[in-house]
């Protein structure tokens, strides 16, 4: 049905975007449109329309953003582990996945009741691009679901302190839905600083050396690793920074 109005002086037939006027009130407040309909001599009704248009769109953004967080999950929380020489802090979002290819591979860890299953492959540790932290994927299942339930944790690990390379035990939960279960297993942790671990001293400063005979040279060692012994072979071979300068 076509609806013929005038407003304006302009002739508007009825559509869902009518053509905009060629000659404007010259009260402003009249030339708002009214979103489809056709031009109200009540500026109010348009602005009113505005608001609610405005609102829906809102309403709408809020509506998306709230479901795409919603994607990523609080599923697995590790605690810090802290020691006298080293921290290590985990950060871990989950998403809902299908299950691994390969996890039958994985290393498995029963949580204490037995209500999940972690799974985690050390070999996948890489360090950030940035080098501030290492990138860790655990596997979170849930034991007895039909169908499956599982979820992919990418985790960041951030270490501090002065130590070599080891495991250490770290503590977990699990929360999915109404189900909570926490649990324990041993994970790598890999330095992220370029140290050095043993400090190497001359006895004698300068050291003393013998230019008519082979006398050795005395060297104290200090280990910098309160929590770590090192094993030191007595055979020691020393490089001079010229080497041009002596020979055997």
């Amino acid at each position: 049905m076509v609806q013929r109005l005038r407003a304006n002086g302009v002739q508007v037939v009825g559509g869902s975007n009518p053509p905009c006027p060629t000659k404007l009130n010259p009260n402003p407040t009249k030339n708002l449109p009214a979103f489809g309909y056709a031009w109200a001599e009540n500026a109010g009704v348009g602005h009113s329309h505005f608001k609610m248009k405005r609102l829906l769109v809102w309403t709408a953004c809020l509506f998306l953003w709230a479901r795409g967080a919603a994607a990523v999950e609080r599923v697995l929380a590790f605690d810090d582990i802290k020691t006298t020489d080293l921290q290590a802090n985990f950060q871990s979002d989950c998403v809902a996945t299908q299950p691994p290819a390969n996890f039958h591979k994985l290393q498995r860890v029963p949580t204490k009741r037995n209500v999940f299953f972690l799974y985690f492959d050390p070999s996948l540790i890489e360090p950030a691009r940035f080098g501030k932290f290492f990138d860790y994927t655990f596997y979170i299942a849930l034991a007895g679901a039909n169908p499956p339930v599982w979820y992919t944790c990418g985790t960041q690990v951030y270490t501090q302190g002065a130590f070599l390379d080891r495991s250490e035990t770290a503590h977990f939960i699990v929360h999915v839905g109404n189900a909570i279960d926490d649990g324990a297993l041993d994970v790598p942790l890999h330095s992220i600083a370029s140290r050095d671990f043993l400090e190497i001293t001359s006895v004698t400063k300068p050291a003393k050396v013998d230019l008519s005979q082979s006398t050795g040279i005395e060297l104290a060692l200090h280990n910098l690793l309160p929590d770590q012994d090192l094993l030191v072979e007595p055979s020691i071979q020393a490089t001079a920074s010229h080497p041009g300068y002596w020979i055997s």
